[in-house]
């Protein structure tokens, strides 16, 4: 083969019939032809891949001691290390960060005496020391450019020509064969790197030739490998492509549904326990960062590399899947016990629970799934007996004065210092003073002076775009979040949490049939929540460009320094109130587009003055999201069907609000929550629906069709059919819109949309007033609305009161039926009002 070029026979179709469909051309796709574009990307990767591995091998034979069984362990984990590049995708692609630990752990040799720490905190603080330097010679890994095309490979090849094999992605099926492999192959006395590149090699070549994939595999091996191992080692991988049985039992393995039993291998499951308690047992911003990053870590860097450093060498395929706190692995059954011993120590020593349940390997996901889950059950309620009577209670702790206090924070545990915080200093334990200091120094500071890379031709620093270092932020992290240049000046602006979980997201991992389809479905999972929030963030800057691209810039930094926790299928996000509804209905719609139609998201949105408690904000954002998983529930039973996502939200003025409250306040006005007769109470149709043929080119979602349209002035006449391209539109008007509204930019004159908005309010309020307390404060609403329209004759001069009469009459009339009137959501108005406004005024 040259080595300039891939050989493919293009003589045999394949054709991949998807179970879990693809969004292309604004519609769902569930059977597509890999085509000559296809391959020519397959063939970029492949090239990609190939630079990839000269680096990692000039890197370890660089490093003193590297021996040749070293060189092909580091080569093999590469090649499975670039296949998951899309699951390391992130918006900044050179900040030091969890996804990113393991990767230059295991490929970079000369660095990794700056990871032997076995304590998370002390591992964590050696990471945000890294800088971006050390990124640079694997470098390719984080490129938004390989991650992209990495995932269409993942996309577009099968795994085979017939089925079941078309239905499974390529690269999945490629992961569980290597991985099985290995761990058939464990203790055999077999070189493991050989056995695991020729799997990966044999069942890669079935893009390149499906019909005769020994030979293209041989091929494949000579373009990637050559120069990069040995030629000895070369023929030892060709060897084991043609005879060893171990590769073919694991290829029959990935694709079985069989609930046989194989002993020899195990599946493990280990478990994060208690996560929220862990990230959210304090009530301050920084610490609540701090948390989630450190399980972030844990989880997909540090426990792994602790078992590495102990003995236990896991390839990165057999991390089967890794998110929301849960990793699945292919491993020898004798690794099962020590990995166990491993989490019980990695526990004590770093406060973070871990639980680890096994089961004999079986090829039936759901059966595999079953097992696990029982053993699980039985790990979490064992109960170990002590060799002595411990007290459930700390002993107090005397503070400086003598008199024992509890920390300010957490209000779990003694406090034992004092740190200085914005608000003044406070008496905090040991465990909030660490995180509070963490949070600051490798949360947000990273993410303030990281480069953004938004899209090839869009990056830029935060802490350049303000003009202010970070000692400089670090006083004011929620006014800048909210929205505040630096110094802080003027009224202060409103912020919203963002929380959001995905909708019956279990069942649709279960309704896999082999471990392969598993992992494919985890990995659309993931990378569905990453390219929404891009898309998201796209939306918002193009919108605000349209008026000045250095604010879209700042606009979108704000929302990614507060961007606390995204992965798997749930996300909390801290960003300006004004962009808080688009930018969260926005990640729902693409979250189901690109998880082909099959689900969606419940999302909380709570918003409130930028010194308003966080964790008020947060319970209040959660029990949002749980109204509106309680109204999706009652039209779909279980969790999905034409409804996707669910949307809910609200603006607390001051105090600490509750998680009760904010479903009280809900639950009286909504005409979703509860069946009632409407009565003199004003109305609100929350929480808002995004159904399947919104986003398949119908109508618009239930919130832009009911309500945004008329509050954010936007042109529904343009864009009639909700497809993919015009809702993008629709977005950047809205965001440069609700900016606009938001953001006095000339001092001297008020925006033509701060009066729009002003006039809305004023009007929805005075119109309120006029027609209740009445049980028919409906039928009214419209008869002075249009009187109030008629009082106003129509002048050369604009009036906002008149426009602001007309557009809420148009909204309350679409309520009418041949029958009755129906709810007239006058509450979500103001609510919505409110909350675009961002409290600039």
């Amino acid at each position: 083969m040259s080595n300039s070029s891939l050989r493919f026979n293009t003589s045999v179709q394949l054709v991949r019939e998807l179970p879990v469909p693809v969004w292309e051309n604004d519609g769902i796709v569930s059977q597509r032809t890999v085509t000559d574009e296809d391959r020519r990307i397959f063939e970029e990767v492949i090239k990609m891949l190939r630079e990839l591995l000269i680096n990692v091998s000039k890197l370890a034979k660089e490093t003193e001691g590297t021996r040749e069984e070293d060189l092909l362990e580091i080569v093999a984990d590469a090649v499975a290390i670039f296949f998951k590049a899309p699951l390391i995708k992130e918006i900044s692609p050179v900040a030091p960060t969890p996804l990113k630990a393991y990767s230059i752990f295991v490929l970079s040799p000369r660095l990794r005496s700056l990871f032997l720490k076995e304590n998370l905190v002390e591992f964590a603080e050696q990471l945000a020391e890294l800088g971006s330097e050390g990124l640079s010679r694997i470098s390719p890994l984080f490129d938004p450019e390989t991650s992209d095309k990495v995932y269409r490979v993942w996309v577009a090849f099968p795994a085979g020509t017939s089925a079941p094999l078309n239905t499974y992605s390529l690269i999945a099926y490629m992961l569980v064969v290597s991985s099985i492999a290995w761990a058939l192959s464990f203790g055999t006395g077999k070189e493991l790197s050989i056995i695991r590149l020729a799997a990966i090699l044999k069942t890669l070549a079935r893009a390149l030739d499906p019909s005769n994939p020994v030979n293209a595999a041989k091929e494949l091996g000579g373009f990637l490998l050559g120069g990069v191992i040995s030629k000895e080692r070369l023929d030892e991988i060709y060897k084991a492509i043609e005879t060893d049985e171990n590769i073919k039992m694991a290829e029959e393995l990935a694709t079985s549904q069989s609930k046989s039993v194989i002993n020899s291998v195990s599946l493990v499951l280990v478990d994060f326990a208690s996560i929220q308690e862990y990230v959210f047992r304090s009530q301050e911003l920084r610490t609540v960062a701090a948390a989630s990053h450190l399980v972030d870590l844990a989880a997909h860097a540090h426990f792994l590399i602790y078992m590495r450093l102990n003995g236990l060498k896991i390839p990165p395929e057999a991390q089967l899947y890794n998110g929301g706190g849960n990793i699945l692995m292919v491993l020898p059954a004798s690794f099962v016990q020590q990995i166990k011993k491993l989490a019980k120590e990695y526990s004590e020593k770093n406060t973070l629970k871990i639980l680890v349940a096994s089961s004999p390997f079986i090829s039936s996901y759901p059966e595999a799934s079953k097992r696990l889950d029982e053993d699980m059950h039985f790990e979490k309620h064992r109960v170990d007996l002590a060799s002595q009577l411990q007290s459930l209670v700390k002993a107090p702790i005397p503070y400086k004065d003598g008199k024992p206090r509890l920390c300010t924070m957490c209000y779990s545990d003694w406090a034992t210092t004092t740190i200085v915080t914005p608000a003044g200093p406070r008496e905090v334990c040991k465990r909030c003073a660490t995180m509070y200091e963490l949070g600051s120094k490798m949360h947000f500071k990273p993410k303030w002076e990281a480069s953004v890379q938004l899209d090839k031709d869009i990056s830029f620093v935060p802490e350049d775009l303000f003009e202010a270092g970070w000692d400089q932020v670090l006083k004011s992290i929620m006014e800048v979040i909210a929205g505040h240049d630096l110094p802080v000046e003027g009224r202060i602006r409103d912020y919203a949490v963002i929380k959001f979980d995905g909708n019956a997201m279990r069942d649709f991992m279960l309704s896999s049939k082999t471990l392969t389809e598993a992992v494919e479905r985890s990995f659309r999972i993931d990378m569905a929540l990453k390219n929404a929030y891009l898309q998201a963030l796209r939306a918002l800057y193009q919108g605000v460009a349209q008026i000045n691209k250095d604010e879209a810039r700042k606009e979108v930094a704000r929302v990614y320094l507060g961007t606390i926790y995204m992965g798997g299928d749930d996300g909390f996000i801290i960003a300006p109130s004004w962009l808080a509804v688009p930018l969260g209905h926005l990640i729902a719609e693409e979250f189901s587009r690109e998880i082909g139609l099959q689900r969606g998201l419940k999302v909380g949105i709570a918003a409130g003055p930028a010194r308003m408690n966080v964790w008020s904000l947060l319970e209040c954002a959660s029990a949002l999201m749980d109204l509106g998983k309680k109204a999706l529930r009652q039209l779909e039973p279980k969790g999905y069907g034409e409804y996707l996502s669910v949307v809910a939200f609200d603006i607390y003025d001051s105090g600490s609000p509750s998680g009760a409250t904010a479903k009280e306040r809900i639950y009286r006005l909504s005409r979703k929550l509860k069946n009632a007769p409407l009565d003199e109470n004003i109305d609100s149709l929350q929480p808002y629906f995004i159904k399947k043929s919104n986003l398949t080119g119908g109508s618009p979602p239930e919130l832009w069709d009911t309500l945004g349209r008329y509050i954010l002035f936007y042109d529904h006449r343009k864009t009639p059919a909700w497809t993919r391209t015009n809702a993008q539109k629709i977005y950047q008007e809205v965001f440069k819109f609700a900016y606009l509204a938001s953001h006095n930019l000339d001092q001297s004159k008020t925006t033509l949309e701060i009066k729009r908005l002003k006039a809305m309010r004023s009007v929805a309020l005075q119109s309120w007033q006029e027609v209740s307390p009445s049980k028919y404060w409906r039928p009214k609403l419209v008869i002075f609305l249009a009187r109030q329209i008629a009082r106003r004759s129509e002048s050369q001069e604009v009036d906002f009161n008149r426009l602001a009469y007309m557009r809420l009459l148009e909204m309350a009339k679409r309520s009418i039926t041949d029958k009755e009137m129906g709810p007239v959501p006058l509450a979500d108005v103001l609510t919505l009002i409110k909350i675009a406004k961002g409290g600039a005024w």
